[in-house]
């Protein structure tokens, strides 16, 4: 169910600020003048950025400035939180003309620019920030958090909870960048531009990985050879092309047994195996356990 709704803070000058939260990427509009929070919770997916195609695995935030142009071509398995909001919620000098104003710029700066630089990078690849565990966890609290505020506003502090709750992951999300890009890290760690025939291969695997998806049956699709396959997927994702298909399938397998009440037998048509026996073994040499092990470790949880 998507959860939105609007919570408006007057500042001076009769500023008036809007911070809208969305609990999935389905109604997702970008407004005009406003900045935006993705947070990729679980899955994959392959997007757009200023027409640039992007693979992205969770756990990663996206930060998107007015003027960036945002499209999700595919996706597996992803869930995602998106927070929606005016600047000048961070503060009343942080207008979208002043921050596009050169002019202003040194002036902007004082008064807590530094914390939208992870939205102004002009470096595509650097507008997604990859999370390691325990930093995703606390972003998810305090979007959690803030939502819970926004909707339910239990009492008349609800609005400054939801700024409080808002300039935390803002700030933490300004720490996270700059560390994040003034140190060297593992190329395995970081999000990549992609090509767009990986984008459209990592696409035609997600939408049928219900079939008997081979290396060889997408190379003659495509109308390219293994080795410049496995070279991408190695480039890109970081992967091999079974290793991508099994985990793709194992994750689905996860999502069903952990919210639907489909069978083993449906469960493997859905993730392209031939009878509920192989999806059996598949799971259980995966996870170390059998579905229905799991399927009540997950009702227990």
């Amino acid at each position: 169910m998507t959860l939105s709704a609007i919570a408006k803070q007057k500042y001076s000058h009769s500023i008036i600020t809007t911070i809208e939260y969305q609990d999935t990427i389905g109604d997702y509009t970008k407004k005009r003048d406003t900045f935006s929070l993705i947070l990729l919770c679980t899955g994959q997916i392959v997007a757009e950025i200023d027409n640039v195609s992007c693979y992205i695995k969770a756990p990663s935030l996206l930060c998107l400035n007015e003027i960036r142009k945002f499209k999700i071509v595919s996706e597996c398995n992803s869930s995602l939180k998106v927070i929606t909001f005016d600047p000048v919620l961070i503060n009343p000098n942080l207008r979208v003309d002043t921050i596009r104003n050169d002019q202003s710029h040194d002036y902007s700066c004082m008064y807590d620019y530094f914390k939208l630089l992870p939205f102004m990078d002009d470096d595509v690849q650097k507008v997604c920030l990859k999370l390691g565990q325990s930093v995703f966890k606390t972003v998810l609290t305090y979007f959690n958090l803030l939502n819970y505020n926004l909707t339910q506003r239990s009492d008349f502090r609800w609005a400054f909870k939801v700024r409080t709750y808002f300039m935390d992951i803002v700030t933490l999300t300004e720490k996270i960048y700059h560390n994040y890009y003034n140190e060297k890290i593992p190329k395995s760690d970081c999000n990549a531009n992609i090509s767009k025939e990986f984008a459209d291969i990592i696409a035609f695997i997600n939408n049928n990985i219900g079939s008997a998806l081979t290396v060889g049956f997408v190379c003659k699709r495509f109308g390219i050879n293994k080795n410049t396959i496995q070279s991408m997927f190695k480039e890109y994702a970081h992967t091999t092309f079974n290793l991508y298909v099994q985990k793709t399938r194992y994750e689905l397998a996860c999502h069903y047994l952990r919210f639907t009440n489909m069978d083993g037998n449906q469960i493997s048509q859905k993730i392209g195996f031939s009878s509920s026996q192989n999806f059996c073994k598949f799971f259980k040499k995966t996870s170390g356990m059998s579905p229905n092990s799991f399927r009540k470790n997950s009702i227990k949880a």
